[in-house]
């Protein structure tokens, strides 16, 4: 550069395209157009090659704890890698343990295959740092002999002797490296240190997701206070509500967030309209999809903005208002309700969380009288009081297993004024699956009763209760004129919310998901209803969720609601081909 010569790795600024500014003794100098062999803008993706690449760069590079001697030590050697991709990491190695997008403790775990094991998985979802007290490394994989590897910056480890005394009198060998090296994590196996595996307290993930078999046990690094400047907005797919939709000082109001995607090291940031902020506790429901929400107990009138993110990252935001009073009770004519929001994916998101969080209790053989004990929890049930009227103290709703996934998804249109269709059906006969009528009934059915929850209330019990059966989830796959379409056996699909028919009889609704662990198998929770009002839980297995390939006389299998569209002052369902 100009005859100057810039050592590797160090960072420069910007001068405009593929040149950069270079400082010296006689002052700063732009430096003529640099090709890519020569340097590479820090704004990249963070992707494993590109670590990997800037790791590699530092290979047989001296040691120096501190910078002695213009060396690197360990968590310089960190930095400097990073640096390059835009990213600062802290000084210290403990700091650095904790700077990723997640961690996992494993210092009680003794079993090597175990903790090799937790290291691996954590791998395959992205970049791996492996910290112990005083060290931290790079981790690299396996190599071709199966061995662990890791790339890291060191001055020395301790090797047991074959015969003899060693290093400081003991039988042991002090060996010198003093260097950036790749090495097997099985180093100083035997030796009075232990061996860098055994060593390994956390492993820290540089990674958008946990993945299914580490979900239970990663710590996700400590989001930074979400900023609340600029626009509030959030994205189609992130699903974001207000609980009341008529907040007042009476009642605590809660906000919800649920997104297809994690997202990630979040927090709240609440502020009202005179610049007060609140920082509220995060409270987080597994997925896919992701729910997050939070609730404050005593909020004071006036204007409001909720942001949910990370420091400049916003990842939703919604403003609303708490008003002086509670809301007064109308009576009405008309129809049951009057849809003013549509189904998308981001309220599909928030169906599925309002189902997960109602059933979210301990994997037990817990059943519930009837429905409205569920309902009527206001911890479990996101959507309580909702419409301000004291709601979950005035219905009854009793389903059989047919009814509940009919309920749930009234119940939640019905609070939040989405389109809610269903058809009426027949059972099928021998050889032909069930198949309904061409009209759909609707939330636009007369009222029978002016008061909005008893007009709900009797809609239920009385017009979905009577129209629907099991019939109408076992239709036929391909079948457009039904209450239901198939879904694929994906994780991603089958979500709290949709339903199982089975070629019997019986419907379960998805209640939920126990995530795998390493040593434990994952649980699939399946609600189910009984005659008598009885609601409770089943596990996923050949026993309860019964099934057949053949469709020629019941379609049994995962199904999704087929979305209601309100339109021209009508309603209708989507057909399969308009499903996305």
């Amino acid at each position: 550069m100009g005859g100057q010569t810039v050592p590797a790795g160090v960072l420069l600024a910007r001068a405009g395209q593929r040149r950069a500014l270079v400082a010296s003794a006689d002052g700063v100098a732009t430096s003529e157009v640099l090709d890519e062999a020569q340097a590479t803008a820090t704004r990249r993706p963070l992707t494993r090659r590109a670590v990997l690449q800037a790791a590699f760069a530092y290979l047989g590079s001296g040691y120096g704890w501190g910078g002695k001697d213009g060396g690197r030590d360990c968590s310089r050697l960190l930095m400097d890698v990073f640096a390059t991709l835009g990213l600062r990491l802290p000084r210290f190695s403990a700091a650095q343990s904790r700077a990723g997008s997640m961690s996992i403790d494993i210092s009680a775990i003794d079993d090597m295959a175990q903790r090799l094991s937790i290291i691996d998985a954590a791998q395959r979802q992205g970049v791996v740092l492996l910290h112990f007290p005083g060290h931290i490394m790079l981790y690299l994989g396996r190599n071709d002999e199966g061995r662990p590897m890791a790339l890291h910056a060191f001055a020395e480890y301790l090797t047991p002797c074959a015969s003899g005394v060693g290093f400081d009198g003991k039988s042991e060998t002090l060996q010198r490296v003093d260097k950036v090296q790749i090495s097997d994590l099985s180093l100083g196996r035997g030796s009075s240190r232990r061996s860098f595996a055994e060593r390994i307290t956390r492993v820290t993930m540089l990674a958008p997701a946990a993945g299914a078999g580490l979900a239970s046990l990663v710590q996700r690094r400590p989001a930074a206070p979400v900023s609340m400047e600029g626009a509030c907005t959030s994205p189609k797919d992130v699903g974001i509500l207000v609980v009341p939709r008529h907040p007042h000082p009476g009642e605590p109001v809660r906000v919800m967030v649920s997104s297809s995607r994690e997202l990630g090291s979040v927090n709240w940031g609440w502020v009202d309209g005179g610049g007060r902020r609140r920082e509220l506790v995060l409270k987080r429901s597994g997925g896919p999809p992701f729910g997050y929400w939070a609730e404050l107990a005593s909020p004071t009138p006036g204007k409001w903005q909720a942001r949910l993110g990370d420091g400049a990252r916003v990842a939703a935001c919604i403003d609303f208002v708490v008003h002086d009073k509670a809301p007064l009770r109308q009576a009405g004519a008309g129809a049951v309700w009057i849809p003013r929001r549509r189904w998308s994916r981001a309220t599909e998101n928030l169906f599925s969380m309002f189902v997960a969080r109602l059933f979210d209790y301990p994997l037990d053989d817990r059943t519930w009288p009837k429905l409205q004990v569920l309902l009527s929890d206001s911890d479990h049930n996101l959507l309580y009081n909702h419409l301000g009227q004291d709601e979950e103290e005035r219905i009854v709703l009793r389903p059989d297993c047919a009814d509940l996934p009919y309920f749930l998804r009234s119940y939640f249109a019905w609070k939040l004024r989405l389109p809610f269709a269903y058809r009426h059906c027949n059972r099928g006969s021998q050889g032909k699956a069930p198949y309904c009528d061409r009209d759909i009934h609707s939330n636009l059915a007369k009222r029978e009763s002016s008061g909005e929850t008893s007009a709900y209330a009797q809609f239920a019990s009385r017009n979905i209760a009577d129209g629907v059966h099991s019939g109408s989830g076992r239709t036929a796959p391909d079948d457009d004129n039904s209450d239901y379409y198939p879904i694929p056996l994906t994780r991603e699909s089958i979500v709290a919310g949709t339903m199982f028919a089975d070629p019997y009889g019986h419907l379960f609704v998805i209640a939920g998901w126990i995530p795998q662990g390493l040593n434990s198998y994952g649980v699939l929770v399946g609600a189910d209803a009984q005659p008598d009002g009885t609601v409770g839980r089943r596990r996923f297995w050949r026993g309860s969720f019964l099934f057949t390939p053949d469709t020629s006389e019941a379609g049994a299998r995962f199904k999704a609601f087929r979305p209601a569209i309100y339109r021209g002052g009508s309603i209708g369902q989507l057909k399969n081909r308009d499903l996305v």
